[in-house]
């Protein structure tokens, strides 16, 4: 009897000896899993327990170790995708028959959005507030989604600065949260969304997502608190002066917490079956972990 990351990555023990009648499917942060009764190891109220997979439940997390962790110290923030966003919504003047860009409704704060466009010295593009929503000029841009990677993120970073809000406190990031409207805008960019978001779960970066449609409004919301996104995003935000300056020194301690308490419970379990456990413990030690949430 060994513990390993199985084939979904999840850190667990394979008990021949357990019935297997069925699979069982869950989603953790919008990883979706299929898979045969086992051991796992699950993280609840501030302790590690060993249970059943069928017995897993709300709230309960699980440790998840990539296969290939995405290097993202080198990625740098490609400032074009900042146009990319502001080129989303576009609209047509009838009297003067000029095409002009917009961000729908109006309740956006003018001077940041001017000082991200100094900063990333596009001092060119002026943007004004209307009665029904903010006009945007001088923007000669069309919009092109993304189809690389690399590209998603600054993609996602960017509409984060535009459409999203920074969530902690102290300026500890604890999670991004996203509403993009998706009204006056391309019909398929909702499925392009949700397929930019499986395809950056190919790399083992998890985005929660769902549509809400509000009164008139449909909005595609996104939430972050994938710990190497976050990481990114506000090394990233470091880019910018007038924004306030964020880290994820909380979050990235209170991983490492949960880690060690990982460990110290495989060191503590009482199993003479299993035949790998210092192994294991070493292999724990050196790699990324990430704690999905059911």
């Amino acid at each position: 009897m060994k513990i390993q990351f199985d084939e979904n990555q999840l850190l667990s023990i394979y008990d021949e000896k357990l019935p297997q009648l069925r699979n069982y499917q869950y989603i953790l942060d919008w990883y979706q899993i299929e898979t045969t009764d086992r051991l796992i190891f699950t993280y609840q109220k501030r302790a590690w327990k060993l249970i059943n997979l069928k017995n897993l439940g709300d709230g309960m997390q699980v440790a998840f170790s990539p296969k290939a962790p995405i290097s993202t110290d080198s990625l740098t923030f490609d400032k074009d995708q900042f146009l990319n966003i502001l080129s989303l919504f576009q609209g047509f003047n009838e009297e003067t028959w000029i095409k002009y860009h917009f961000l729908p409704f109006w309740n956006w704060d003018i001077v940041v959005l001017k000082g991200l466009l100094t900063t990333l010295n596009y001092p060119e593009i002026n943007i004004e507030k209307t009665k029904w929503w903010t006009i945007i000029s001088w923007l000669k841009k069309t919009f092109l989604f993304p189809e690389k990677a690399e590209d998603y993120l600054s993609f996602l970073f960017a509409l984060a600065l535009i459409y999203g809000k920074f969530e902690g406190k102290d300026w500890n990031l604890k999670s991004i949260k996203i509403h993009l409207p998706l009204i006056w805008i391309q019909a398929q960019l909702e499925e392009k969304l949700i397929t930019m978001c499986k395809n950056l779960q190919k790399i083992w970066l998890f985005i929660k997502r769902n549509t809400d449609h509000h009164a008139e409004k449909k909005i595609f919301q996104f939430q972050i608190n994938d710990f190497e996104l976050l990481t990114l995003f506000a090394s990233w935000n470091g880019l910018f002066k007038d924004l306030p300056q964020r880290n994820t020194e909380l979050i990235s301690n209170q991983n490492t917490t949960i880690k060690n308490q990982l460990i110290s419970f495989i060191e503590e379990l009482q199993i003479p079956e299993i035949s790998n456990k210092d192994e294991i413990l070493q292999t724990i030690e050196n790699q990324t972990l990430k704690f999905l949430k059911y």
